[in-house]
């Protein structure tokens, strides 16, 4: 059999989608990682507030050591979520290269590929339950890159 390769006007528009897609989730995770900063700042400036209180008598130092304890806490949980909202990378070009990579290869790497990688795969197309029923595919939601790039095979 024949190995397919897609038209380069195909290549572009894959990776004009591919990028696209970085795009929002990168601002998704930059507005993300801005909104845990404000809070931090905010239970920093809470925490100087109670410190002021205290020193002016105005709440005892019980209240300020549970006011803390609480604070604390919160600035530990949103310091983890900002670890976990890794920078976000300015160039994706290498990255880009190594998808289209993947996807011109898909169909050997998932022949090729341990049971492992075949999961992995198929997980990436259809992130929700797979059923099969009767020898067809039954499932409630496709990868919406995949659903993309399908249509565009199709069209083209």
């Amino acid at each position: 059999m024949e190995r397919y390769v897609p038209k380069p006007a195909l290549l572009n528009l894959y990776k004009k989608v591919l990028k696209e897609a970085y795009e929002i989730e990168s601002k998704d995770m930059v507005g993300n990682r801005q909104k845990v900063v404000s809070q931090l700042e905010d239970c920093n400036t809470s925490l100087q507030k109670a410190r002021k209180l205290l020193l002016d008598s105005d709440i005892t130092a019980d209240d300020y050591r549970m006011m803390k304890q609480d604070y604390e806490k919160r600035v530990v949980q949103l310091e983890e979520e900002l670890i976990k909202l890794k920078p976000v990378s300015e160039s994706i070009d290498t990255h880009l290269q190594a998808a289209l990579k993947v996807l011109l290869n898909l169909k050997d790497l998932f022949n090729n590929g341990d049971i492992h990688l075949k999961r992995e795969i198929l997980s990436s197309m259809w992130p929700e339950k797979m059923i099969f029923n009767d020898g067809q595919l039954r499932t409630t939601r496709v990868n919406e890159i995949a659903s993309i790039i399908y249509l565009m095979d199709r069209k083209l």
